[in-house]
């Protein structure tokens, strides 16, 4: 059962993962270890990358992406990731990258760390528009595709994947609580410790 608490978000990942088409051998990157980007890291090792980079700055969501089957952890206040990542694929960049944070400046990141025809999926929230210059996408034939949310089949397809165990629920609960304490240990706890929670199960009794 919690397990199928977590199909709903698992969700997002995987119908991302579905929409950039094949992955099987191929170079990824995720940038973000919330929720949606750990889930897209397991959906995309399900795929078939054969290796998914993870971008990411808080620590304890380093270790959670390594957890979920990231191959390789960059910290962007640590390096340049897009150098990083180009030295890895001999110059060329990731064959796919997927935006899990919803912020300005990583989504211009997105497209300039995947190779010439590549594709950057787009899955997170954006609170403000990005500068952008559109000649890195015709000048490159790079691919941008934007998805929202999921569709039902995509609940099916989460449910099958975390049936034989090619998705694992676990490291993303960091905590457990009852409903009488929703308050100080559920809501209050994810604002105040945001980088070291993910998802916090619920139960009425």
């Amino acid at each position: 059962m919690e397990a199928a608490s977590l199909i709903e978000p698992l969700a997002t990942g995987f119908k991302a993962v579905r929409l950039a088409g094949s992955l099987l051998g191929q170079t990824v990157v995720v940038l973000g270890a919330g929720t949606i980007g750990l889930g897209t890291i397991m959906c995309a090792k399900a795929a078939g990358a054969s290796t998914v980079v993870s971008i990411e700055t808080a620590a304890a969501r380093k270790e959670l992406a390594k957890e979920c089957g990231a191959d390789i952890i960059l910290d962007p206040l640590e390096c340049d990731v897009v150098a990083e990542v180009k030295k890895m694929t001999g110059g060329s960049g990731a064959d796919v990258s997927f935006e899990c944070i919803g912020h300005k400046d990583t989504a211009p990141l997105a497209v300039d760390i995947i190779r010439n025809n590549g594709k950057a999926v787009i899955v997170g929230i954006f609170e403000e528009p990005s500068s952008f210059n559109f000649f890195s996408l015709s000048g490159t034939d790079k691919v941008v595709i934007g998805t929202l949310a999921y569709t039902i089949d995509d609940f099916q397809g989460v449910a099958n994947l975390l049936a034989t165990g090619q998705l694992k629920a676990a490291p993303l609960i960091t905590g457990k609580i009852k409903l009488d304490d929703i308050v100080e240990k559920g809501f209050e706890e994810l604002v105040n410790n945001k980088a070291t929670n993910i998802k916090i199960i619920v139960t009425p009794f």
